[in-house]
């Protein structure tokens, strides 16, 4: 190979770096401007909310019964399963003052707003026509790839179905759903505070987190149970991967929703779910 082939090689390798760098580089800058937008846009809309009150989460002064594993290879796997947990039930509500008619003219598609104070989550849903719109497109209908809390296309009656599923993206800078994952890393997150709250204009939901693991986006968590027997199959199903068996005040009938996320490698079928079931309502 002769000087001038060579130092042409040499160039157009350069160039090739450059180029990959230059298209790395405003991929980076991209998605980090889109999840910028998106936080500030969420953080924007909690204007619409505020805490009026919050139960006194009780302190337990001796541990509860060592709990039983499951063993369910779905499950939460951690070194606090090792331990006695101190469960901090509470018949408290969280108190929020909700603008639901301002919320509602920003996007008609609101149905209520998601409050999970264990893991800092704090959004409004939507009910869309599909399951697609929502993946890419947040509250105030701006493209962007981290998109909404969206209840499934399915949920024909919000939060009173026997199952209603919530999606959301598990995002790496925590947002949306990205911090479901608390819950299943650490179960002393779980034990420090197990409710999340839905609030409606007309109802204000309180469940209890009984159960969550990590399964796949085909499998038969995503069912509505129809009858009184499917949804006590579908309990008892979802019960049998719950970390701890000793969960306190689960009713005996009552709505459950399951919320939903990504886990694990990009474009896996995994799924991180956490069931809750209703136990109160104000």
């Amino acid at each position: 190979m002769s000087d001038k082939v060579f130092r042409a090689v040499q160039i157009v390798l350069f160039v090739i770096v450059i180029v990959v760098f230059l298209f790395s580089l405003y991929k980076v800058v991209n998605i980090t401007m889109e999840y910028k937008a998106s936080r500030d846009e969420y953080k924007e809309l909690e204007n619409f909310v505020q805490i009026e009150d919050e139960p006194e989460i009780p302190v337990v002064a001796e541990p509860t019964e060592p709990v039983k594993e499951s063993n369910n290879t779905t499950s939460a796997t951690t070194e606090s399963k090792e331990e006695e947990i101190v469960m901090r039930y509470h018949d408290g509500f969280v108190n929020m003052s909700v603008e639901f008619a301002a919320l509602e003219a920003v996007n008609s598609d609101f149905v209520g707003w998601l409050y999970i104070p264990g893991a800092s989550i704090n959004y409004p849903m939507v009910l869309g026509s599909d399951n697609d719109y929502y993946l890419t497109h947040t509250f105030r209908n701006e493209e962007n790839k981290g998109g909404s809390i969206f209840l499934d296309q399915v949920t024909a009656n919000p939060f009173e179905d026997y199952n209603t599923i919530v999606h959301g993206h598990n995002m790496k800078d925590g947002s949306m759903f990205g911090r479901l994952k608390y819950f299943y890393n650490d179960t002393k997150t779980y034990a420090n505070n197990p409710y999340f709250y839905i609030y409606t204009e007309g109802k204000t939901y309180k469940y209890l987190i009984c159960s969550y693991y990590v399964t796949t986006a085909t499998s038969d968590t995503y069912i509505i149970p129809n009858t009184e027997e499917t949804y006590q199959e579908y309990k008892s199903r979802i019960l049998s991967n719950a970390v701890y068996k000793d969960v306190e005040g689960i009713p005996d009938s009552a709505p459950i929703v399951t919320l939903s996320t990504c886990h694990g490698a990009t474009y896996t079928d995994q799924r991180l779910v956490v069931h809750g079931i209703l136990v109160a309502t104000q």
